[in-house]
């Protein structure tokens, strides 16, 4: 199983979802650039092939799979102490819109 190290979000702009996650990316140990559409992401999770995590105070914060009232799956990461998402507090990177 990959572990991948999520380092930057794209987010929607515009319409009912602005300011939602559109996608995510990070960087590989081999240097790398990777970038996943939350489906992507969600799948890849799914079929145990890969698992992300954010450093948050120097700790790894696992990211997770959730669903409201069994609906839509979403990913969230919360870690001790912190009761909001931590994808929504990743930095937006503006030059992957277009991915």
């Amino acid at each position: 199983m990959k572990r991948y190290q999520i380092f930057w979000a794209v987010r929607y702009k515009g319409g009912k979802h602005h300011g939602d996650l559109k996608s995510f990316g990070g960087v590989t140990p081999n240097g790398e650039i990777w970038n996943l559409s939350l489906d992507q992401a969600i799948e890849k999770i799914q079929n145990d092939n890969w698992n992300f995590f954010i450093v948050e105070n120097q700790l790894e914060i696992p990211v997770r799979l959730a669903s409201l009232y069994d609906s839509e799956l979403y990913l969230t990461s919360t870690g001790k102490g912190y009761i909001y998402n931590l994808l929504d507090e990743l930095p937006e990177y503006s030059f992957l819109q277009a991915i």
